[in-house]
């Protein structure tokens, strides 16, 4: 991921041993790489990918998450939209796409449903062009973008139940 898009998205990283916490003006974050969930000036949340350990990805306390869109407030106008499960997957996505075309996440497969306050920034993407997905390869290789992914059918995972 190049640096553009690092300190676009607010990328940051709290140092620590992978399983360590540390306070931060009285909030409790897991130590790895931070990444906020920011949109209509307001923060979501923070989720932190840890290095190691079990649970991998951990949320601030008091954050609320569940059926907002990652980076939301980045979808352009009369562009494709990729609507991928991860924050790292939109990332890249955006980064490939830089100009031509839109990418969000929706944080987790267990969070497929999407908020109706945010359907008005899905309804930006050009009708003709459709909604796409990017589709990890399951074996750590990247992914492909799925054009099958059409307007109307949002969630993510080729059964439409969150898994791929």
């Amino acid at each position: 991921m190049n640096d553009d898009i690092i300190t676009a998205a607010r990328l940051n990283h709290m140092a620590g041993a992978p399983s360590a916490w540390e306070t931060v003006e009285e909030l409790n974050v897991p130590c790895g790489i931070t990444i906020p969930w920011i949109a209509e000036g307001t923060i979501w949340g923070i989720k932190v990918r840890r290095a190691a350990g079990e649970q991998r990805y951990q949320q601030v306390s008091g954050g609320n998450i569940r059926g907002c869109l990652y980076l939301a407030d980045r979808i352009l106008p009369r562009t494709p939209l990729i609507i991928t499960e991860g924050e790292f997957d939109a990332l890249t996505a955006w980064q490939a796409g830089w100009g031509i075309a839109s990418a969000v996440a929706i944080g987790s497969a267990s969070h497929a449903g999407i908020d109706r306050r945010w359907y008005g920034r899905l309804l930006v993407a050009p009708s003709h062009s459709g909604m796409y997905r990017f589709r990890r390869s399951g074996h750590g290789r990247g992914g492909t973008v799925d054009g099958n992914f059409r307007r109307g059918a949002v969630g993510t995972g080729a059964n439409g139940k969150g898994h791929e």
